[in-house]
């Protein structure tokens, strides 16, 4: 007798504020999910198209509630899904991690910025989350805890000795730094904080399960920084494994399996 099948539901969407999406619990990323790959042209892009839709905008005669009334600006989808408790991201990390990083530094800067120093607080609830006691980034990945907090708080941070995505991350904020225009800088930053937060949006798609959000993913898998070979690979291999695959992906033979032939470095979850 064939085994029934239980009814799932449709994929779910709606718009979220930047706020509101960083005001949620944090996010964790599934075995399958590629790390951090974007580099200069991505971030530039993302800070460009931000500032420019601001500044369009903004007059030196305006008040903080002229702000409101500012037009939006959409930054794209993002899909979760629910598996072992938690909240993953499916699709959207690269986006969402430099969001972060792009919060952490205007919250940097708010604090250092008179008419914007009401911000930082604000700013660092969305940047961090605690729940029991616990506290964490909204993008909980334990190897990237200390390159956050180090940005946070304006330490050090050995990048070299640090894995290829967490290089990456660290040069994604210094290459905000060197994007972010100087005509956001001073009494105008709080206008732009509140811009940011409230009237730029994305849609937040959610998958459901694990095997719907894994199908999601590889249906839109081109959009941005496409999947390498290896990408694909990685999920192949994962797919039918033995075991936890996060687990899996972290042991020396499966970094080295990896290997891109090509002369790049390894890839590895």
């Amino acid at each position: 007798m064939a085994k029934k099948r239980s009814t799932k539901k449709l994929v779910s969407a709606r718009e979220q504020s930047i706020d509101a999406l960083f005001s949620t619990e944090s996010f964790a990323l599934d075995y399958y999910q590629r790390e951090y790959v974007w580099d200069e042209p991505q971030v530039a892009r993302l800070m460009n198209d931000l500032s420019r839709k601001f500044l369009d905008q903004w007059s030196d005669e305006h008040s903080l509630a002229d702000v409101k009334s500012y037009d939006p600006y959409f930054l794209g989808p993002y899909i979760i899904c629910t598996a072992d408790g938690r909240t993953s991201l499916v699709d959207g990390q690269q986006r969402i991690i430099t969001l972060l990083l792009l919060l952490i530094y205007l919250h940097r800067q708010a604090a250092t910025t008179p008419k914007a120093s009401s911000r930082a607080g604000k700013l660092l609830t969305l940047i961090m989350s605690e729940r029991f006691g616990r506290r964490t980034f909204r993008v909980d990945v334990d190897e990237y805890g200390a390159c956050f907090n180090a940005l946070l708080n304006d330490r050090g941070f050995d990048g070299a000795a640090a894995r290829p995505p967490i290089r990456r991350i660290w040069q994604a904020y210094q290459y905000i730094d060197i994007h972010y225009p100087a005509q956001l800088r001073g009494d105008v930053l709080v206008m732009f904080i509140d811009w940011l937060l409230y009237r730029v949006s994305l849609v937040v798609m959610d998958a459901g399960d694990r095997d719907r959000a894994e199908e999601m993913f590889q249906s839109i898998n081109d959009c941005g920084v496409r999947l390498s070979p290896m990408d694909h690979l990685k999920r192949f291999l994962l797919s039918d494994a033995d075991g936890d695959p996060r687990e899996l992906v972290r042991q020396p033979p499966f970094e080295i399996l990896l290997v891109n032939r090509g002369g790049r470095e390894a890839t590895t979850a």
